[in-house]
């Protein structure tokens, strides 16, 4: 089914393994229950089993013990997924939700977005693993809630928040060294979290000599340094002042040919100031002022240099009412692109206001949302959701939901100036673009029984209004149109030391013209996870495949096909004291050679070894 995975690599597979392995934080939270809780959702804090939302939560032990680098293979280990990197540690990488496109996606961290409104995604790689406490990934349109660019769903990332002092040295293939260290503490009212890290490695050529002109044999350097900042106080009963910050920069070296040392240089940061505010029993406001950042800098061969401010503004009011909650508010978006590329217009401002219900009755549950976005560029465009769940006994749940989205275009679609590339060949953006629209419906069911959890949903998804280069090449229109099937299967269970557990996609994704499957995403794409904790010790096995994709060929254009594979990663730890642990990564243990992207290497056999220190 996943192509060429050796048969001892699917023996490791078959396996259902719990994501939850290794964690330095010791004994007591190894092997936690998942949050009772997700804002995600419905933009209202719920319980996680009555949401019907498609919902997926990876907490702070499983990203600990899932033994990842980078938070994209991190999402790239979860159902419904599938990634895409241009070759090795900190190089450009993608996420596909559900099939759906890559700029499809709206990441948001402690809910400010900081994606770049020129090329319309998140530097997923400049965002740091060890500044995360929690993510939580809606699966399915998300614009009724968020608003534009959440046609395959949103990914919302949680920042950390502490009560020790924590610290982690750790040292690896490629000349890696990675450090970072974190306090967090309560005085009174008054609450400080701080984390820093740095991390660099000499990396290895991103490309293969098949790629043609891109090709340069050299090494691809990374090094990325982080700062998070938390200040929060109460100054009287249910009324909470806080700020924070994250910053990251990065540089990290590319291919672009043999001639030239080609370097991406990224600044990533989110600022935010919040009043918490308990009005009264049943009604609580949050009023947030934010601005998320990317500023990227080439250097090299092709030197340009884009920058994106996005200037937020949130007012949430949470109501509880005598049939569940109920969450409405307007959020206002002034968006800014600077750029050595003289964009015909450079801003843009998005006034929005939305609703959202969450209720249960019953064995039934109902969620509706419903949002309308005014856009200084195209209008006025409205969004929505509707859910419906029903609890049939104490073991199974049965939801059903149905849902719209859109994709706004952008800056680089709608306003690049007219350019004669020479040759006969120009190009200019297109100022009459309207927005990407989606429908989706799904169902799921769950079954749930002690320890033992699985659960399976459908879902299909129609696009309309894709934007894609016009017949001569000379502009963006739109025209194209896709169409998404598939279902995600998932099972876990607890025995004893042991924990287990599995996730699958089974995916159709086609150009509805050409009937085609969208590039990059595998039809079939599972993974599985073992994890083993005896007194001090605790180990695990990971295995991960995917089933054969269709790529781009950089020299000829024409299509290519990329192999399946099947990865197993080990990792192992021993608590040394009460504070310090020791921890063992080997990721690719069978070594394999794939590919994510047509002609761009990935890494081979890794070891990693760390030393983690969490204070009692």
């Amino acid at each position: 089914m996943f192509g060429r995975i050796s048969r001892a690599t699917a023996c490791c597979g078959v396996t259902f393994i719990y994501p939850l392995l290794v964690s330095a934080a010791g004994p007591t939270d190894s092997l936690p229950a998942l949050p009772a809780t997700v804002v995600t959702a419905s933009r209202l804090p719920q319980p996680l089993d009555s949401t019907t939302a498609d919902v997926q939560v990876i907490d702070e032990s499983t990203i600990r013990g899932a033994g990842a680098t980078s938070l994209t293979e991190l999402l790239g280990l979860h159902a419904g997924i599938d990634i895409a990197v241009a070759g090795g540690p900190g190089q450009t990488s993608s996420v596909f939700l559900r099939g759906t496109n890559s700029n499809h996606v709206l990441v948001l961290i402690d809910g400010i977005r900081v994606g770049s409104a020129t090329s319309g995604t998140t530097a997923l790689e400049a965002i740091p693993l060890e500044q995360i406490e929690r993510i939580e990934v809606l699966r399915g349109p998300g614009s009724g809630l968020y608003g534009a660019d959440a046609i395959g769903g949103v990914i919302q990332i949680f920042t950390r928040r502490r009560e020790r002092s924590e610290g982690v040295v750790g040292a690896g293939r490629w000349q890696t060294k990675v450090a970072s260290a974190g306090l967090g503490r309560q005085t009174g009212a008054t609450r400080i979290d701080l984390q820093a890290g740095y991390t660099e490695s000499e990396g290895f050529s991103a490309t293969r000599p098949g790629i043609g002109l891109l090709y340069n044999p050299d090494d691809d350097g990374h090094r990325m340094a982080n700062l998070g900042v938390t200040l929060e106080r109460e100054w009287a009963p249910q009324q909470t002042l806080s700020g924070r910050a994250l910053v990251t920069d990065s540089s990290t070296h590319f291919d672009s040919g043999a001639a030239s040392d080609d370097v991406n240089r990224r600044r990533l940061s989110a600022f935010a100031l919040e009043s918490s505010n308990r009005i009264s029993p049943a009604w609580t406001s949050l009023l947030r002022l934010a601005r998320g950042t990317d500023d990227t800098r080439i250097d090299g061969a092709f030197a340009s240099r884009f920058r994106t401010d996005q200037d937020q503004l949130t007012w949430q009011n949470d109501l509880a009412i005598a049939t569940g909650r109920l969450a409405a508010g307007v959020e206002g978006r002034h968006e800014r692109v600077s750029s050595d590329t003289a964009y015909t217009r450079t801003q843009r401002d998005v006034v929005s206001a939305f609703g959202t219900y969450a209720g249960t009755h019953d064995a039934q549950t109902i969620e509706a949302a419903l949002r309308v976005d005014d856009d200084s560029q195209f209008g006025s465009h409205w969004s929505g959701r509707l859910g419906y769940g029903w609890r049939a006994d104490s073991q199974w749940r049965f939801s059903a939901s149905v849902g719209t989205a859109f994709k706004a275009p952008t800056f680089a679609d709608l306003y690049y100036p007219f350019t004669d590339f020479g040759g006969g060949f120009t190009y200019a953006g297109n100022p009459d673009l309207g927005p990407e629209r989606a429908h989706s419906i799904e169902a799921a069911a769950r079954y749930t029984r002690g320890s033992l959890s699985a659960g399976a949903t459908v879902f299909a998804q129609e696009i309309r209004d894709l934007i894609a280069l016009s017949a001569d090449g000379s502009t963006v229109v739109n025209v194209d149109r896709a169409r998404i099937r598939g279902a995600t299967f998932d099972a876990s269970h607890a025995a004893g030391a042991w924990k287990l557990a599995a996730q699958w996609t089974h995916l159709y994704a086609i150009d509805a013209s050409t009937h085609e499957p969208l590039p990059r995403r595998a039809r079939n794409r599972a993974s599985a996870n073992l994890g083993w904790v005896s007194g001090p010790w605790r180990a695990g096995a990971q295995w991960v495949a995917s089933g054969p994709r269709e790529d781009t060929d950089f020299n000829t254009l024409s299509r290519v096909r990329l192999g399946g594979f099947g990865l197993v990663n080990l990792h192992a730890a021993r608590q040394l004291s009460t504070e310090l642990t020791l921890s063992v990564r080997l990721s690719n243990a069978g070594d394999k050679r794939y590919e994510l992207i047509n002609g761009y290497n990935t890494p081979r056999r890794n070891l990693f070894v760390a030393l983690e220190y969490a204070a009692r």
